[in-house]
């Protein structure tokens, strides 16, 4: 059973939004940016997970952004000493001659040295210690959204007074609401949070065509707050994440 984070999900529930879930993995990706950026990129143990891991690009190009050069030149020299061996040898087999197979499609490409080279790459591209860590957060979120669904009164009226999720947290939800709830009770949590998604969708819709209405009037800061961010709003309901500008 995943550890209980019963305060963060109602500290995220009041503080409204169009999807609790996407503000604490916002918070809690900024947390592990900062410490990376800090004391986390000196310590043995995390060293020990970059290494290994690396960050995905967007992660990266974050962190690059920050405030810490130096640290995170030492988290890049020691991964790349921990993968260079693999990738020479990669990039050494997908040099050798091409196996020939007579009467096969493709006969004369290289294969396996290929392949094997190109899903290396791929791997070290997909691997990510931040998105690592807020998958767990965000599965453990989850976990205890249903679970105090099912074992609190008062948080179902608070999630139908809620805009729901974004339709990537949406998935996680019923996945947990999946594997932890009976027949019944999953049924239940389904009629609550599938007619939320429609309606959001829906609603999105004719926000966002408010939204391009406003650029029919010249002067700044036309519409309400509402109306302003609709577009943001709609962008993080179909990704799953905050919409911020750099």
């Amino acid at each position: 059973m995943p550890e209980l984070e019963i305060s963060r999900v109602h500290d995220a529930y009041a503080e409204g939004g169009e999807c609790p879930l996407c503000s604490l993995v916002d918070a809690a990706e900024r947390r592990y940016l900062a410490s990376f950026l800090g004391a986390r990129a000196m310590a043995p143990e995390a060293r020990v997970l970059t290494n290994e891991k690396g960050f995905c690009p967007e992660h990266t190009l974050r962190l690059y952004r920050g405030h810490n050069p130096l640290g995170l030149a030492v988290m890049t020299h020691t991964h790349l000493q921990h993968q260079a061996p693999a990738l020479r040898k990669a990039l050494a087999a997908a040099r050798a001659p091409a196996r020939r197979t007579r009467g096969l499609r493709g006969a004369g490409r290289s294969g396996d040295g290929l392949d094997a080279l190109a899903g290396l790459i791929a791997d070290l591209r997909d691997r990510c210690q931040v998105c690592e860590m807020l998958a767990a957060d965000r599965d453990r979120w989850a976990y205890t959204i249903v679970y105090l669904w099912k074992h609190d009164p008062g948080f179902p009226p608070r999630m139908a007074a809620s805009r729901g999720f974004c339709l990537e947290h949406l998935r996680t939800v019923v996945l947990a609401a999946r594997d932890q709830l009976g027949p019944g009770d999953r049924e239940r949590l389904l009629a609550q949070v599938l007619p939320q998604a429609e309606a959001a969708l829906e609603r999105l819709e004719a926000e966002v065509h408010d939204f391009t209405q406003l650029f029919q009037h010249s002067e700044p800061g036309q519409g309400t707050e509402e109306q302003r961010s609709a577009l943001a709003r709609a962008l993080q309901v179909l990704t799953g994440r905050l919409m911020k500008k750099e």
